[in-house]
């Protein structure tokens, strides 16, 4: 049986995965081979690895904003590209009910406010951007969002407005409205 080179623990080789050294958020996906993959994790600890450590790193503040402010350097805005989204953080004082409001500016400099209940906290865990990697779907409130479009260009309107739906698709927003938009 092989030998997992996290836990140290012999496993059957169904319980096997290909580790991602580099994170494919940040370009760890190469084609058509990575040569820093491992295939001696077992999923348990590739799993672990992902939620408190890769995922805290591309989650991370600096880490999320610096793909944002990249990805326009190298976009083709004609094929209607996701671009992320710069993450400023909550808003001290605006709140609606039990929901906190975090600002996030889009492609263009857009105002986008999303309201959502507090994201469970995990010591000893540094603060991720949106939805924690380790929280569970029952403890996530997706809340709502609100877009104000900066840009006058109509260039630009698709890929603001399928970046902000491809980050808030799980908030509320009416399947009319969103058709709508598009």
């Amino acid at each position: 049986m092989p030998l997992c080179v996290y836990c140290g623990q012999e496993k059957p080789a169904e319980q096997f995965s290909r580790e991602h050294v580099i994170p494919r958020a940040i370009g760890g996906n190469l084609r058509p081979y990575n040569p820093f993959t491992l295939n001696q994790v077992c999923k348990r600890c590739n799993s672990i690895c992902g939620t408190y450590i890769d995922g805290p790193f591309v989650k991370n503040w600096l880490t999320q904003n610096y793909r944002a402010e990249i990805a326009k350097k190298y976009v083709n805005i004609n094929s209607n590209p996701i671009l992320p989204l710069i993450y400023f953080g909550p808003v001290n004082g605006l709140v609606y009910k039990e929901k906190i409001c975090e600002l996030w500016l889009g492609p263009t400099g857009d105002t986008i406010y999303h309201f959502h209940e507090p994201y469970p906290e995990e010591p000893d865990v540094p603060p991720m951007v949106g939805i924690p990697t380790y929280a569970r779907t029952d403890q996530i409130d997706h809340g709502f969002a609100f877009l104000f479009v900066r840009s006058n260009n109509p260039v630009w309107h698709p890929t603001i407005l399928h970046s902000f739906n491809e980050q808030f698709k799980q908030s509320v927003i009416s399947t009319k409205h969103r058709q709508r938009l598009l």
